[in-house]
């Protein structure tokens, strides 16, 4: 819906009140424009569900000492980093 706002602003140019920018959306457009973004985020979220594991960052980058993991599948997060006693 902000995007359509939006979208209408810049197309616009000049100043405009929310009322008129609602004037130029019908409700079957809003309505298409929502049904879309659902549907792609419900594929995004799909997509995000079937991964396992993903590496979010090594530190420090030169000389790794530790990773944080995300497991997308249990939803939990860990934190790894090698002992100060080893070598």
């Amino acid at each position: 819906m902000y995007a359509l706002l939006l979208v209408a602003l810049l197309e616009h140019g000049e100043p405009m009140t929310l009322v008129d920018v609602a004037a130029r959306f019908e409700v079957a457009l809003v309505e298409q424009h929502r049904a879309e973004w659902e549907k792609k985020r419900a594929a995004h979220g799909a997509e995000l569900a079937s991964l396992s594991r993903a590496l979010i960052v090594a530190f420090p980058p030169a000389r790794p000492q530790g990773v944080a993991l995300l497991d997308v599948g249990e939803h939990d997060n860990a934190t790894l980093r090698q002992s100060s006693t080893n070598t």
